[in-house]
């Protein structure tokens, strides 16, 4: 896809800027001259090519677009989560503060009590040592002295304990007892201070943990919901840059195709005091000789912005270089080019008709040239908006188009091109082959029949009459 929109958005335009207003017809040029500036040809091919690959470019990114949105419509919610996550976190990490610092309180507590513990201690140490030396002043009681002794150290084991309170008076059983709660007291103290203590650095370093985790998350969620949404941002530039583009290549189109209404109005004034038309006054055939239309007059889907419009004439498949004939007696009106017809020659028939010859490489007739039917006015070619060489064909009357056929002599009834064929003195243009007695051929310079045509190998619309 990157390189379809490189091509499509970077490569080098195929299209101008339409022009901002019709430029005075050139001179006419004279009998085989080639196509004047303006007449070139076309590149509707690369000029499709180009509008169907911003087609597809455009395509492309409206679901690169979507995706971004999905994505972003998806990972909002995940940000939203990871954002109370994170207060949640910071809540915890609060109450754990708060317990950390309980923990010390309690700590601290405890260190009291355990100093408080330890003084008693001491104290009772001190009264069982007061104790041992008078008793041993008293009755020289070394072994009694050594139990004293042994206990304050913590050495005398639980039956020196139960000997020796057998030994000592009620007020010496209270000191040992004293000092074993003192000690216990201690023991606890400790212990309970610095469990609180471990539980609570336990509890504020997951906490701090689980902050840490939800702070990562939250910039995660965050980070990718931003490329998500500078990624929209960047397929919906693209949008605007294709769909600028292909403004740019309608409008071209647009403008070529606009030169026809050059062609109305140049006829409204030439025919404008002309006859109206009636059927069958000009004799009218196919612009080439053994011509055959490749495709009809109607509607017709456009070949590059693939919407349906009127395709105004019939095509008849030519190659390059080959004779466009006159279709008809007449006056060359114009030999120019006109935008999206290329290299187009105007004959007008009289009788409010005028034929239009289109895409032309060159020309073989100018402005105000008579010409007869069968006479080369052009060289076939593929200029203006055309994808092949051919002949764009328009019949016109007072500058509407109409359907060629509705004013071509059928193909049946005659031979084409300005030979003779048959040797019977008639041109082919004109002379009907074989004869057919229904349809009789008059002679002469007169206009037996009333069409407006001599008789010169004229087909006769309606039979003759006989005199009287």
């Amino acid at each position: 896809m990157l390189a379809a929109l490189a091509v499509a958005l970077l490569g080098p335009a195929l299209v101008g800027p339409p022009a901002a207003g019709q430029e005075p017809p050139a001179p006419a040029p004279g009998p085989g001259a080639p196509a004047p500036d303006g007449g070139e040809a076309v590149d509707v091919d690369a000029l499709r090519h180009q509008y169907e690959e911003l087609v597809g470019a455009e395509a492309d990114v409206l679901v690169e677009y979507d995706l971004a949105g999905a994505r972003l419509a998806e990972l909002l919610p995940q940000v939203q989560a990871a954002g109370e996550a994170v207060r949640r976190a910071d809540a915890a990490v609060v109450t754990a503060q708060a317990d950390l610092a309980t923990a010390r309180e309690e700590e601290a507590t405890a260190d009291a009590a355990a100093a408080e513990a330890r003084a008693r201690v001491r104290a009772a140490e001190e009264r069982l040592r007061d104790y041992a030396v008078e008793a041993y002043m008293d009755s020289g009681d070394t072994a009694a002295m050594g139990a004293v002794f042994d206990i304050i150290d913590g050495d005398a084991g639980p039956l020196a304990e139960r000997g020796y309170r057998r030994t000592v008076g009620d007020q010496q059983r209270t000191l040992i007892d004293d000092l074993a709660a003192a000690r216990d007291a201690s023991r606890r103290a400790l212990a309970a201070a610095r469990g609180a203590e471990a539980e609570a650095e336990d509890q504020a370093v997951q906490v701090e943990r689980l902050r840490t985790e939800a702070d990562a998350a939250l910039e995660e969620s965050t980070r990718l919901a931003r490329e998500a949404a500078d990624e929209r941002r960047r397929q919906e530039e693209l949008i605007t840059q294709i769909r600028s583009r292909k403004v740019s290549i309608e409008a071209r189109i647009t403008s070529l195709e606009k030169a026809a209404d050059g062609i109305a109005a140049l006829l409204a004034a030439f025919q404008g005091t002309e006859e109206d038309w009636v059927a069958g006054a000009v004799d009218i055939r196919i612009p080439r000789e053994g011509g055959v239309i490749s495709s009809e007059f109607g509607p017709r889907l456009h070949p590059i912005l693939s919407y349906t419009r009127l395709h105004a004439g019939a095509d008849i498949g030519a190659p390059a270089g080959s004779p466009v004939l006159a279709a008809g007696n007449g006056i060359v009106v114009s030999a120019e080019a006109r935008g999206g017809y290329g290299n187009v020659v105007v004959v007008s028939h009289g009788h409010s008709l005028s034929t239009v010859y289109a895409h032309n490489t060159s020309f073989e007739a100018q402005v105000g040239q008579i010409v007869e039917q069968g006479d080369v006015i052009a060289r076939a070619g593929s200029t203006g908006l055309s994808t092949s060489p051919h002949i764009h064909f328009e019949t016109r009357i007072k500058g509407v188009p109409v359907n060629p056929r509705s004013i071509l002599v059928p193909e049946d009834d005659a031979t084409w091109g300005k030979d003779d064929d048959d040797g019977d003195g008639i041109r082919n243009c004109r002379d009907v082959e074989p004869a057919d007695p229904e349809r009789p051929v008059a002679d002469g310079a007169g206009d037996d029949d009333g069409d407006g045509q001599p008789n010169g190998g004229d087909v006769l619309r309606q039979p003759l009459q006989p005199p009287g």
